[in-house]
């Protein structure tokens, strides 16, 4: 009996884990968002490098959206980036949209503000002296102001002040909250600095691949952002994306390629361009 449950143990143990695979690992002060059904991607929230953006990302690092602030705010330590989704504030699924909040406290005289606004920057709705903070899913959501699901659609609700005990607002939106959302203080910054007179260059390994490939890229004093483009030996391209320097490197599934010779070009804004070769092995 000892030997048997022993076995069915590690059999247990190989199941578990059989189950369960990396496919991401983030940079710090950056969360998961959800801006569309089944799409998770990463919010990354740098208001001391970019003061008047922040960006989100796809899981291979290549960057999703820019999304600007209203014109005029500049964002401090005061300020919070919450649930930027592509279909909960309007139908339209080709503009993203986010919560933009400023937490009030009455030590600093500082008001409470909450905006909605579009990556453009376009404000859709202005609610000074509101403060939303939080999130739930549950129709019985909290007094702390946030969003949750009724039988129709998400509703937003804010406080009137900063304290659960003030009179709050509900607002009717236009699509479903998520289940995931990220709420990054401005103020903060993943970002880690490029050396002075960097070199650019690619290291593309392993190579040859027969699963995925790592290409791993720097940008040099003067470039902020590029195109990174796959191509096979007969010029057409397989791959792109775009790359800033919030990452330095790009993971890229091949699974599908066929066997072959493939290049890794990049194309910087400053005009710097490298080329690396990778072989990709099996079928």
């Amino acid at each position: 009996m000892k030997s048997t449950l022993t076995l069915c143990f590690i059999g247990l143990t190989f199941l578990a884990k059989a189950q369960i695979e990396l496919i991401y690992e983030s940079p710090a002060h950056s969360g998961p968002v959800l801006v569309s059904d089944n799409n998770v991607k990463n919010a990354v929230v740098d208001f001391n490098t970019h003061p008047t953006e922040f960006n989100i990302y796809n899981l291979d690092n290549s960057l999703f959206r820019t999304c600007q602030l209203p014109t005029g705010v500049e964002a401090t330590g005061s300020w919070w980036v919450s649930y930027p989704t592509l279909t909960l504030f309007d139908c339209d699924s080709t503009n993203l949209e986010y919560i933009l909040v400023r937490p009030g406290n009455q030590s600093q005289s500082i008001e409470p503000h909450t905006r909605v606004v579009r990556e453009d920057g376009t404000v859709l709705l202005d609610i000074p002296g509101c403060t939303f903070s939080g999130a739930s899913n549950s129709p019985t959501a909290g007094s702390g102001g946030g969003l949750y699901n009724d039988g129709n659609s998400a509703v937003m609700f804010v406080l009137e002040g900063i304290h659960y005990f003030h009179p709050s607002r509900y607002y009717r939106l236009c699509g479903a909250a998520p289940a995931m959302y990220s709420a990054s203080q401005g103020g903060i910054t993943g970002v880690e600095s490029i050396e002075e007179g960097a070199k650019t260059g690619m290291m593309l390994f392993p190579n040859p691949t027969a699963t995925s490939i790592r290409i791993k890229y720097e940008l040099p004093a003067g470039a902020t952002n590029g195109i990174l483009r796959v191509f096979d030996l007969q010029g057409r391209m397989i791959k792109e994306w775009n790359v800033t320097h919030q990452f330095d490197h790009i993971v890229f599934d091949v699974s599908n390629l066929e066997s072959g010779n493939y290049i890794a070009h990049l194309l910087l804004n400053n005009g710097t361009k490298v080329s690396e070769k990778f072989v990709k092995i099996g079928n």
